[in-house]
């Protein structure tokens, strides 16, 4: 199942879960079933064939030694598949810390456990924006679920206590919704089958090559069936946070999140990545800069134009969560810039551990990128070198290969504008150049400019090669501005271009 038909039946689904919900709720039952089918149908056979050798072993006069093969080639076969289905219950990365390390944090923990009856099992520190309450099976999809904290030090930097409260009890509602008990198990299955289906994209030995093909058809399904319900799980989980703190708080949380995670996105790292190009050497303490960075740029990202750009993002069509519009409408809460406090960041819940884990994560930063920022460095030194001998010479004395280079080389010292300007010449010479409008297209899409869509239809009519790349960047980008018709038709114009074009 392609993206095109993963989303078209998602559409389809969720208007049946709205006009049909009961239903709607069967099927996700039946297709969630389903995945349990292979297991299930080897024990009955087992159970069968154990009956049947007990019977005949004790009411007649030999023991069927039929019946006794099939029970151990029954229990042979469960076992191999049930070692085949195992995924390991991994406790999530980060520092795991204790209520020594960080008293003030775990009786917060402690108090939301028994407000929300959700206990938490095990609380690690990482380096994400995030907080999440990863639910992880120990008896991989047959169950045994245990609960994992993971608090990214990021997002305490930027949330207020009272925010993160809230969205931690976002977190633990997943869990805490007695009365939607069947959406909550469906929320955990889709964690284990796709842990699963992400296992079995690497299949080894002949048993999981064979289960790989049956639920490599089957969890997509599953997930496109369950996704109305995560859906609503979201908009549930919000409304028990809501009910536990305030839902000003969780929307105020929600708008900090959104905002503040840009910032870092496409603020934070791109500067402190920029300094490749002036020192072989890595930052010393990249997490330390960032609390001053959001510190120092608050203004920026709290500002209004920020606000409302994030409030009109549309929601992810393979994401269950809904837009940051949706859920503050189903709040009910006024959206407006964040105040920003750093005196009152959740942060000071880590107490003594503060720094310790500040310069864990800043020294397993810099072991991580050191090589690759000292290649890196030493690459565009060579990039540089090699550009300005291409721009000795006029664009109209190079070749095709030679442009392809330079707009390459260009890109890769972030001269973005330059390199558009190389690739149209390039796109504009005779002959076939699909990499060439490929390229162009999704540089133009990332502007925001709509050329681009035309430039991936040459690519693909060019270059069948590129059809499935070229049309899912289209689609996606229409999908994300809310143009569902538009992105059909392009997708339906991008597979005839190629068949015209001769490139097969």
């Amino acid at each position: 199942m392609d993206s095109s038909d993963f989303s078209t039946l998602i559409g389809r689904l969720e208007r049946e879960a709205q006009e049909l919900p009961r239903l709607h709720a069967a099927k996700v039952a039946a297709v969630a079933a389903l995945g349990y089918a292979p297991p299930a149908a080897l024990a009955s056979l087992g159970v069968i064939c154990g009956f049947s050798f007990l019977h005949s072993l004790f009411f007649a006069e030999d023991a069927s030694p039929l019946a006794l093969f099939g029970l151990l080639t029954a229990v042979g076969a469960l076992a191999a598949m049930i070692r085949a289905l195992w995924i390991p219950g991994e406790a999530p990365d980060g520092v795991q810390i204790d209520a020594e390390d960080a008293p003030e944090l775990f009786a917060l923990l402690r108090a939301a456990e028994t407000l929300n009856g959700v206990r938490v099992d095990s609380v690690r520190i990482n380096a994400e924006f995030v907080v999440s309450l990863r639910q992880i099976p120990r008896w991989s999809v047959f169950g045994g679920w245990r609960n994992h904290l993971q608090i990214g030090l990021p997002l305490l930097a930027t949330l207020s206590v009272d925010e993160f409260v809230a969205l931690l009890a976002h977190e633990m509602g997943h869990s805490r919704m007695r009365d939607q008990q069947f959406s909550a198990w469906i929320y955990r299955q889709r964690i284990a089958w796709s842990a699963l289906h992400a296992k079995f994209t690497r299949p080894t030995g002949p048993i999981e090559r064979l289960l790989a093909r049956f639920y490599g058809w089957c969890i997509p399904y599953f997930c496109a069936y369950c996704f109305a319900l995560a859906r609503a799980h979201e908009y549930a989980a919000d409304h028990v946070a809501a009910a536990v703190t305030d839902p000003q708080v969780l929307g105020d949380a929600l708008i900090k999140a959104e905002l503040a995670g840009r910032f870092l996105a496409e603020v934070f790292w791109p500067s402190l990545y920029a300094q490749v190009d002036k020192t072989p050497e890595t930052p010393r303490r990249p997490y330390k800069l960032m609390q001053r960075a959001l510190q120092a740029g608050h203004k920026a990202w709290t500002r209004q134009e920020w606000l409302a750009q994030a409030l009109n993002k549309y929601a992810n069509h393979i994401d269950p969560h809904p837009s940051l519009a949706e859920r503050l409408a189903a709040l009910e809460v006024d959206a407006a810039p964040p105040t920003y406090d750093p005196g009152n960041a959740a942060f000071s819940l880590l107490g003594p551990s503060a720094e310790t884990l500040l310069s864990h994560w800043d020294d397993a930063w810099r072991k991580q990128h050191a090589a690759k920022w000292r290649d890196r460095h030493r690459e565009l030194q060579e990039a540089r070198w090699k550009l300005a001998e291409y721009e000795r010479c006029d664009e109209s004395s190079l070749g095709p290969d030679d442009l392809w280079i330079k707009a390459n080389l260009l890109l890769n010292v972030n001269r973005n504008a330059d390199a558009i300007e190389t690739l149209r010449a390039l796109a504009m010479r005779q002959g076939s150049h699909g990499k060439a409008h490929m390229l162009l297209g999704e540089l133009l899409l990332a502007r925001g400019d709509e050329r681009g869509l035309q430039h991936l239809i040459a690519a693909a009519g060019q270059d069948a090669a590129l059809i499935p790349s070229a049309g899912e960047l289209g689609y996606s980008y229409l999908v994300k501005r809310g143009r569902k018709q538009e992105a059909l038709r392009f997708w339906r114009q991008v597979s005839p271009a190629a068949a015209v074009g001769g490139s097969r």
